[in-house]
Order: structure tokens, then C-alpha cells, then sequence
């Protein structure tokens, strides 16, 4: 049976007229978010198949969209899609993923794109990273680190005792020592995709 981002991905592939940058367009998503979704890394919201079939010229389900994009069971049901965060500090979700196994049952929980090259190889820009806000992170574990300014950086813990954190980064690779006081929160990085 073709998966639903499988049928998207073969419509656009197979009509020079239809682009992956103006299906985002017409979703109002960013082409990374497009992309993750064409391959099945990104869900699909019910409420967004109407506009990708309009933009396809196609009717793609007869049937409620696929459950890769709802839920685990384990989870309650009354919690909704995991919500992506800007990176910058912006309060309001930029996109809307599948919860990752670690984050089942966890309403604070939530994800970031790798916006920048400050982790390559490790993770690519484009990237989702999933974070758990409350599992205490260990060295050496990956982390995001929450400025007072709501600005986060994706790093690994290295040392995190007393009052500095020590981290790498990994483009340029470099070890840097900080003052713990200069973040509100140290929230560890339980996956990616």
C-alpha cells in the first residue's frame, strides 16, 4: 500500500509544473518542512490535505489520513502534535511533527530544526532534534541550551558540574567553557530525525 507522502512525492515528481518550493508555498510551510514531509519525517495534519490536494490537483485519500502522523497509543489522547520552536526564541511554533518515542506522555516536550552549521556533521541544517525539557541530561549527551532571551543552541555536554558547563561544538570544532547562570534551562536532545 502507497503511504500518503509517497503519493504527494510521485504527484510532484511526475508534473514538471508542481514543485516541492510551491506546495510549501501554498501551505504556508517552510521547503524544509515540505521536504521532511515528502519523506515521511515530517506528518501530515488532516487539515493540511485539502490544501496539498488542491495544490496537486488530485484527490489523494477516500479514508481519514494515515496514522504515521497521529500519536503513539501509549500517549494521552488529549495531547497534540509535538510543536517545533524557533531556535531564535520565538514563542509560537513554527511547524508541528510527530512525537518521538522518548517524548510519549510528555505535554512540554518538543522539537527544534537545526537552524544553523554549528553541529555538522553531527546533525544537518534542516534537521529535527527532539527534546525532552525535563530528562536531566548527562555528559556526553547532546543538549539544547536556553538563553534568558529564549534563544537556544544545539550542543553536546561535555562537563557539567559546579557552576560552568563545558560544551563542544562541532563546526568550527571547539570546546568552550560557560557560566551556568547564563541559562534559564540545559534540556536534553532524546532523538532526531
Amino acid at each position: 500500500m502507497t503511504r500518503l507522502h509517497d503519493k504527494i512525492r510521485e504527484a510532484l515528481e511526475n508534473n514538471p509544473q508542481l514543485t516541492q518550493r510551491g506546495l510549501a508555498a501554498r501551505m504556508g510551510l517552510d521547503p524544509a518542512a515540505v521536504n521532511r514531509m515528502l519523506y515521511g519525517r515530517r506528518g501530515i495534519m488532516a487539515e493540511e490535505i485539502p490544501i496539498i490536494e488542491d495544490y496537486l490537483g488530485l484527490k489523494l485519500t477516500q479514508t481519514p489520513p494515515p496514522a504515521a502522523h497521529s500519536a503513539p497509543q501509549t500517549m494521552p489522547e488529549n495531547l497534540p502534535p509535538l510543536p517545533v520552536r524557533s531556535m531564535q526564541g520565538d514563542s509560537a511554533p513554527i511547524d508541528w511533527v510527530a512525537r518521538h518515542p522518548a517524548q510519549a506522555g510528555i505535554q512540554a516536550a518538543f522539537a527544534i530544526y537545526a537552524e544553523n552549521e554549528n553541529m555538522a556533521p553531527r546533525y544537518l541544517r534542516g534537521e529535527t532534534v527532539y527534546v525532552h525539557p525535563h530528562r536531566p541530561p548527562a555528559p556526553p549527551q547532546d543538549v539544547v541550551l536556553l538563553a534568558p532571551s529564549g534563544a537556544m543552541t544545539l550542543c553536546r555536554l561535555l562537563d557539567n558540574t559546579g557552576d560552568t558547563l563545558r560544551v563542544a561544538f562541532f563546526n568550527p570544532p571547539r570546546e568552550e567553557t560557560l557560566p551556568r547562570t547564563g541559562y534559564a534551562a540545559i534540556y536534553a536532545v532524546v532523538g532526531r530525525g
